[in-house]
């Protein structure tokens, strides 16, 4: 009797639960895609130098051996200017900050991980996370976008990076960004 028992509470409860809990009765968040396109300026000389070597195989004479980012082991921190447009006079709406290293045998291809840290525009006070393999010898790189904040919680995605300007001392990248959250 007691097993019988125990059957009609498990149905009965089962029953209450999917009617209390069904798809009709619980709200459905819809998800949006977001496509920003944002460019970063990286500058190697000069007074506005916004990557430093921080560790690395030293290369050149005794007298100044200076770490080269082509050799692998090589690791760098940076602090980019990313703007609206791809001309130096656009409106700067954030910050790259992140780190990389050289993982590549060859020295062909960074690690990369970075914040992205909107300042400024509609995305003013949001973050997004970026990793992946920066394979900088390609016209085209993709990164995955594994993380954010603000209005971009619980995102996930990818950018495709390309190199739009080589001029020294500044780099150039196009970020095109696809989010989903």
């Amino acid at each position: 009797m007691g097993t019988f028992n125990f059957l009609i509470f498990l149905v009965f409860t089962s029953t209450f639960v999917y009617t209390t809990y069904s798809s009709n009765n619980i709200p459905v968040q819809q998800t949006k895609q977001t496509n920003p396109v944002v460019y970063i300026f990286e500058y190697l000389t000069g007074p506005n130098v916004t990557t430093t070597i921080i560790a690395g195989k030293s290369t050149g004479e005794a007298t100044m051996k200076v770490p080269n980012i082509i050799e692998f082991g090589t690791v760098a921190v940076f602090d980019y200017i990313v703007k609206e447009g791809a001309s130096e006079e656009s409106k700067e709406i954030g910050r790259a900050q992140g780190y990389y290293m050289n993982s590549q045998l060859d020295g062909k291809a960074m690690f990369m991980s970075f914040s992205l840290i909107f300042n400024d525009g509609e995305f003013k006070g949001s973050t997004l996370q970026f990793q992946g393999s920066d394979i900088y010898t390609t016209e085209q790189r993709e990164l995955a976008v594994v993380s954010g904040t603000g209005a971009f919680r619980f995102v996930r995605g990818y950018v495709i990076m390309e190199s739009i300007e080589f001029v020294d001392p500044r780099i150039v990248v196009g970020a095109n960004i696809t989010l989903i959250h």
